[in-house]
């Protein structure tokens, strides 16, 4: 199913919550809106899925109008953080129960539901309850039943946010092979930027009810649209500077043509140079960048990174992320650092 949305705009008591957004979800895709809490993604997806009237926008699925379709005849299930099974149901029936709902013939169910708890691994399961069942187990369940229905996409609104970091990762993986096994189209609600790097087709960073830019996790992180999306989406040290004639940005530590220039910058224009804190290198050649000699201000040792505060001699501060250290290094220490201008950005300033 292919999912548009055009100019979409909801407000509550007065406060705008979307401010037209206007979005293309291709079939097959697992689509991720990724955003700061609060930013509207969800109430953005709610809206997609018919639990929420959008103030005006049109929302069209495979070229149908659907505004004002309720949820159940929209045929998007959603998967949500808390699992929402029926506690006295077995893993079974709680599949099952959207089937019976539709009065399916029961061989007809059967066939479903086996083939829904293969697809998440389930299928040994089917007599269990769920509270004979671990968080990630529960959640393949939710899954399952969501994929039971043979629905043409399907919702998540933050269904990994109750794991614990081992569950979660065990399910980014399981859900990349259900949906590679099941292929179907997704819309994925995180504000978990590593959940969306490792799983998305696309991602939309969305701010204060707007969608700020799209595009694949790569071109997110190393071509970000501006200083929000290339902070919202990891650490990043900034240098001010002027973009030359020759294209390459000037500033105080000298001249250098960035990996990425934002097309919108001119000769002349102020420009923000960024860099992520792990592309800092040890001393050595950084072709076209710099190399500079800093003093540790602080330090975490934390085993396969050491995180590090660093300070030039004109008080100039800058992150570096050291992966695997040789050495815990003190405050005070000084070290000779390097980043390869193919590694920064050039934003507007």
């Amino acid at each position: 199913m292919r999912i548009t949305t055009q100019n979409l705009r909801k407000s509550f008591g007065g406060t705008t919550v979307i401010a037209g957004v206007s979005l293309v979800v291709e079939e097959g895709e697992m689509f991720f809106l990724l955003g700061p809490s609060g930013c509207g993604k969800t109430t953005l997806l709610r809206m997609i899925a018919g639990f929420t009237e959008s103030d005006s926008g049109e929302i069209f699925f495979d070229g149908q109008r659907v505004n004002g379709l309720p949820p159940e005849a929209r045929q998007t299930p959603m998967v949500f953080q808390s699992y929402a099974l029926w506690p006295h149901l077995s893993v079974f029936e709680n599949v099952a129960y959207g089937l019976r709902v539709k009065k399916m013939p029961e061989r007809e169910i059967r066939r479903r539901v086996g083939e829904a708890l293969e697809a998440t691994r389930m299928g040994d399961y089917a007599a269990r309850a769920p509270n004979q069942l671990s968080g990630g187990q529960q959640q393949r369940v939710a899954i399952s039943r969501a994929l039971a229905v043979d629905p043409p996409a399907l919702l998540f609104d933050e269904p990994l946010s109750n794991l614990d970091a081992k569950l979660r990762l065990e399910m980014r993986d399981e859900l990349r092979e259900i949906h590679r096994r099941r292929p179907f189209t997704a819309i994925y609600v995180t504000h978990d930027q590593e959940e969306a790097m490792t799983l998305a087709t696309r991602i939309a960073v969305m701010e204060r009810g707007t969608v700020r830019q799209v595009g694949s996790p790569r071109e997110i992180y190393t071509k970000p649209g501006d200083r929000f999306v290339a902070e919202f989406m990891g650490a990043m040290n900034w240098i001010s500077g002027v973009v030359s004639a020759d294209g390459k940005v000037a500033t105080p530590w000298g001249e250098a043509f960035p990996g990425y220039r934002h097309p919108s910058l001119k000769p002349g224009d102020p420009a923000l140079l960024g860099f992520r804190p792990a592309a800092l290198r040890l001393e050595g050649s950084a072709g076209e960048g710099w190399e500079f000699e800093m003093r540790v201000a602080s330090a975490q040792y934390g085993g396969p990174t050491q995180r590090l505060r660093m300070r030039t001699a004109d008080g100039l501060e800058i992150q570096w992320i050291e992966s695997n250290p040789r050495q815990a290094r003190a405050p005070g220490e000084a070290v000779r650092l390097a980043v390869a201008a193919s590694d920064a950005v050039a934003l507007p300033d």
